[in-house]
Protein backbone atom coordinates (compact mmCIF):
# COMPACT_ATOMS: atom_id res chain seq x y z
CA UNK A 1 0.00 0.00 0.00
CA UNK A 2 1.08 3.19 -0.56
CA UNK A 3 0.39 7.09 -1.89
CA UNK A 4 -0.12 7.57 -5.77
CA UNK A 5 0.72 10.81 -6.97
CA UNK A 6 1.37 11.52 -10.44
CA UNK A 7 0.74 7.73 -11.57
CA UNK A 8 3.67 6.21 -9.35
CA UNK A 9 3.84 4.99 -5.89
CA UNK A 10 5.03 7.84 -3.79
CA UNK A 11 5.63 6.46 -0.92
CA UNK A 12 4.67 3.58 1.55
CA UNK A 13 1.72 3.88 4.24
CA UNK A 14 -0.07 1.49 5.97
CA UNK A 15 -3.58 1.00 5.22
CA UNK A 16 -3.85 4.07 2.17
CA UNK A 17 -5.00 2.56 -0.99
CA UNK A 18 -2.39 2.52 -4.03
CA UNK A 19 -4.97 4.58 -5.79
CA UNK A 20 -5.25 7.69 -3.90
CA UNK A 21 -3.35 10.42 -2.46
CA UNK A 22 -2.03 10.45 1.43
CA UNK A 23 -3.59 13.48 3.33
CA UNK A 24 0.07 14.79 3.37
CA UNK A 25 0.39 14.17 -0.52
CA UNK A 26 -3.46 15.84 -1.26
CA UNK A 27 -2.76 19.11 -0.55
CA UNK A 28 0.00 19.45 -2.65
CA UNK A 29 -1.55 18.03 -5.26
CA UNK A 30 -4.29 20.96 -5.41
CA UNK A 31 -7.77 20.90 -6.09
CA UNK A 32 -7.42 19.60 -9.30
CA UNK A 33 -7.04 15.85 -7.72
CA UNK A 34 -9.40 16.31 -5.22
CA UNK A 35 -12.06 17.30 -7.88
CA UNK A 36 -11.03 14.31 -9.66
CA UNK A 37 -11.19 12.17 -6.84
CA UNK A 38 -14.58 12.93 -5.59
CA UNK A 39 -15.66 12.83 -9.51
CA UNK A 40 -14.43 9.03 -9.50
CA UNK A 41 -15.81 7.98 -6.51
CA UNK A 42 -18.74 9.60 -7.23
CA UNK A 43 -19.26 7.65 -10.42
CA UNK A 44 -18.69 4.32 -8.43
CA UNK A 45 -21.14 5.24 -6.13
CA UNK A 46 -23.57 5.67 -8.87
CA UNK A 47 -22.70 2.62 -10.60
CA UNK A 48 -23.02 0.62 -7.76
CA UNK A 49 -26.17 2.05 -7.04
CA UNK A 50 -27.48 1.32 -10.86
CA UNK A 51 -25.88 -2.02 -10.43
CA UNK A 52 -27.97 -3.11 -7.27
CA UNK A 53 -31.35 -1.09 -8.98
CA UNK A 54 -31.31 -3.55 -12.14
CA UNK A 55 -30.91 -7.30 -9.51
CA UNK A 56 -33.36 -5.74 -7.14
CA UNK A 57 -35.81 -5.57 -10.52
CA UNK A 58 -34.92 -8.71 -11.70
CA UNK A 59 -35.48 -10.40 -8.44
CA UNK A 60 -38.78 -8.40 -7.97
CA UNK A 61 -40.17 -9.80 -11.61
CA UNK A 62 -38.52 -13.56 -11.13
CA UNK A 63 -36.11 -12.67 -13.85
CA UNK A 64 -32.69 -15.42 -13.27
CA UNK A 65 -29.50 -14.88 -15.54
CA UNK A 66 -27.29 -17.52 -16.78
CA UNK A 67 -24.36 -16.33 -18.40
CA UNK A 68 -22.20 -19.50 -20.01
CA UNK A 69 -18.46 -19.68 -20.25
CA UNK A 70 -16.84 -16.93 -22.85
CA UNK A 71 -15.51 -17.62 -25.81
CA UNK A 72 -12.47 -15.23 -26.96
CA UNK A 73 -12.05 -14.02 -30.87
CA UNK A 74 -13.01 -11.69 -33.29
CA UNK A 75 -16.10 -9.56 -33.60
CA UNK A 76 -17.56 -8.36 -36.89
CA UNK A 77 -17.50 -4.77 -35.77
CA UNK A 78 -14.28 -4.72 -34.46
CA UNK A 79 -11.25 -6.39 -37.04
CA UNK A 80 -8.06 -4.78 -35.03
CA UNK A 81 -8.67 -6.69 -31.47
CA UNK A 82 -10.44 -10.08 -30.11
CA UNK A 83 -13.53 -9.38 -27.54
CA UNK A 84 -14.87 -11.76 -24.66
CA UNK A 85 -18.23 -13.14 -25.87
CA UNK A 86 -20.31 -14.20 -23.19
CA UNK A 87 -23.86 -16.44 -23.58
CA UNK A 88 -26.33 -15.13 -21.93
CA UNK A 89 -29.82 -16.33 -20.86
CA UNK A 90 -32.91 -14.52 -19.26
CA UNK A 91 -35.61 -16.26 -18.16
CA UNK A 92 -38.86 -15.36 -16.85
CA UNK A 93 -41.81 -17.73 -16.19
CA UNK A 94 -40.75 -20.54 -17.87
CA UNK A 95 -39.60 -18.12 -20.96
CA UNK A 96 -36.03 -17.79 -21.61
CA UNK A 97 -34.05 -15.60 -24.42
CA UNK A 98 -30.66 -15.85 -25.13
CA UNK A 99 -28.24 -13.15 -26.27
CA UNK A 100 -24.52 -12.74 -27.04
CA UNK A 101 -23.14 -10.47 -24.56
CA UNK A 102 -19.37 -9.10 -26.15
CA UNK A 103 -17.32 -7.33 -23.60
CA UNK A 104 -15.54 -4.49 -23.08
CA UNK A 105 -11.51 -5.06 -23.82
CA UNK A 106 -11.58 -3.48 -20.39
CA UNK A 107 -13.52 -5.62 -18.49
CA UNK A 108 -12.05 -8.40 -20.08
CA UNK A 109 -12.92 -11.87 -18.82
CA UNK A 110 -15.43 -10.59 -16.20
CA UNK A 111 -19.01 -12.17 -16.94
CA UNK A 112 -21.64 -9.38 -17.30
CA UNK A 113 -23.88 -8.68 -14.32
CA UNK A 114 -28.09 -7.76 -14.86
CA UNK A 115 -26.81 -4.18 -15.21
CA UNK A 116 -24.70 -4.69 -18.01
CA UNK A 117 -27.40 -7.24 -19.76
CA UNK A 118 -30.02 -5.13 -19.28
CA UNK A 119 -29.05 -1.89 -20.15
CA UNK A 120 -27.88 -3.20 -23.72
CA UNK A 121 -31.53 -4.69 -24.55
CA UNK A 122 -33.51 -3.44 -27.28
CA UNK A 123 -36.72 -2.45 -25.12
CA UNK A 124 -38.57 -0.41 -27.53
CA UNK A 125 -40.24 -1.29 -30.52
CA UNK A 126 -37.86 0.15 -33.39
CA UNK A 127 -40.64 0.63 -35.69
CA UNK A 128 -40.43 0.13 -39.80
CA UNK A 129 -36.81 0.10 -41.50
CA UNK A 130 -37.53 3.53 -42.89
CA UNK A 131 -38.27 5.21 -39.57
CA UNK A 132 -35.11 3.10 -37.51
CA UNK A 133 -33.00 4.54 -40.29
CA UNK A 134 -34.02 7.93 -39.34
CA UNK A 135 -33.93 7.70 -35.60
CA UNK A 136 -30.46 5.96 -35.71
CA UNK A 137 -28.52 8.25 -39.12
CA UNK A 138 -28.89 5.50 -41.34
CA UNK A 139 -29.13 5.24 -45.24
CA UNK A 140 -32.12 3.46 -45.89
CA UNK A 141 -30.22 2.02 -48.86
CA UNK A 142 -27.30 0.66 -46.66
CA UNK A 143 -27.69 -3.07 -46.59
CA UNK A 144 -25.38 -2.96 -43.18
CA UNK A 145 -28.75 -0.67 -41.80
CA UNK A 146 -30.93 -3.22 -42.95
CA UNK A 147 -28.98 -6.40 -41.22
CA UNK A 148 -28.52 -4.22 -37.65
CA UNK A 149 -32.35 -3.31 -38.25
CA UNK A 150 -32.92 -7.26 -38.68
CA UNK A 151 -30.93 -7.98 -35.60
CA UNK A 152 -32.57 -5.13 -33.70
CA UNK A 153 -36.35 -6.10 -34.47
CA UNK A 154 -35.33 -9.89 -33.58
CA UNK A 155 -34.16 -9.01 -30.85
CA UNK A 156 -36.97 -6.59 -29.95
CA UNK A 157 -39.48 -9.70 -30.55
CA UNK A 158 -37.90 -11.88 -28.34
CA UNK A 159 -37.83 -8.84 -25.43
CA UNK A 160 -41.27 -8.80 -25.86
CA UNK A 161 -41.91 -12.40 -25.56
CA UNK A 162 -40.10 -13.02 -22.37
CA UNK A 163 -41.29 -10.00 -20.73
CA UNK A 164 -43.85 -8.64 -22.36
CA UNK A 165 -45.42 -5.54 -22.54
CA UNK A 166 -46.67 -4.06 -18.81
CA UNK A 167 -44.86 -3.34 -15.80
CA UNK A 168 -41.73 -5.67 -16.11
CA UNK A 169 -40.64 -4.18 -19.20
CA UNK A 170 -41.51 -0.90 -17.96
CA UNK A 171 -39.42 -1.10 -14.72
CA UNK A 172 -36.10 -2.67 -17.43
CA UNK A 173 -36.80 0.67 -19.25
CA UNK A 174 -35.92 2.52 -16.20
CA UNK A 175 -32.40 0.61 -16.13
CA UNK A 176 -29.89 3.12 -17.52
Amino acid sequence: MGCIWRGKVHHRQEGQEVSQPCSRCAPMMGTRWNIVWASINQKELIMSELRDNAKEICKKHGITMKVGSPKYGPVDWDKEYDHYRFPVTLTKDGKSMRVMFTQSRAQGSTPPDEYDIITCLTKDDPGSFENFCSDFGYDTDSRSAEKTYKAVKAEWEKVLRVFGEGECLDDLREIF
